[in-house]
């Protein structure tokens, strides 16, 4: 081949390889479409579901009560399943269950800290970041914390009900830190 061919054929292709390398054209990396927080007047109700299991967040036992771990658990549709997301002051979310009304924190700021639910103080240690993460099959999200940055992941990736939440530094590719909110109401 001649050699202003080629440099045409390299002219032609570049943007194409570069596209496809960067993921510009692909589905993969399409727009993520995030949660609608909850107001007064227009709550939004959630079950988030992890990526990888299946299975949703819920509050171990039902309990009402502050200091309960969250768990996974096959949804069957119960209030301690269902969250509110609300924006706070920081700049991220409160994630509230519907049947205690506490919010979701990291019980220290330790790697692998459970993740329980606690009464609703508009504190920064509450506020939760969600991270796009494009999906052919819609969009999954990392949940990080503001204060610790670290996401909530189901521990040892466990794949059974009753499988605890706690917080871990992010890995690239690990689907029990992804998650999906669908909306139940």
């Amino acid at each position: 081949m001649k050699k202003s061919k080629l440099l045409k054929l390299m002219a032609v292709c570049a943007p194409v390889l570069f596209g496809a390398i960067f993921g510009f054209a692909s589905d993969a990396h399409a727009q993520c479409e995030f949660p609608v927080t909850s107001s007064a007047s227009n709550p939004q109700l959630y079950k988030i579901v992890n990526a990888y299991t299946g299975k949703v967040m819920d509050v171990a036992f039902n309990s009402t009560q502050a200091s309960y771990r969250i768990h996974q658990w096959e949804y069957l549709g119960l209030p301690s399943q269902h969250w509110f997301l609300l924006t706070d002051d920081y700049g991220g979310y409160r994630i509230v269950n519907l049947n205690s009304r506490h919010s979701i924190e990291p019980y220290d700021y330790s790697r692998g800290a459970k993740v329980w639910q606690n009464y609703t103080k508009m504190e920064r240690r509450q506020s939760w970041i969600l991270y796009c993460e494009p999906n052919v099959a819609g969009s999954l999200f990392r949940i990080s914390n503001l204060v610790t940055q670290k996401v909530i992941d189901v521990e040892n990736n466990s794949t059974g009900n009753g499988g605890n939440m706690n917080q871990w530094d992010y890995i690239q590719s690990v689907q029990t830190q992804l998650w999906k909110f669908e909306r139940v109401n």
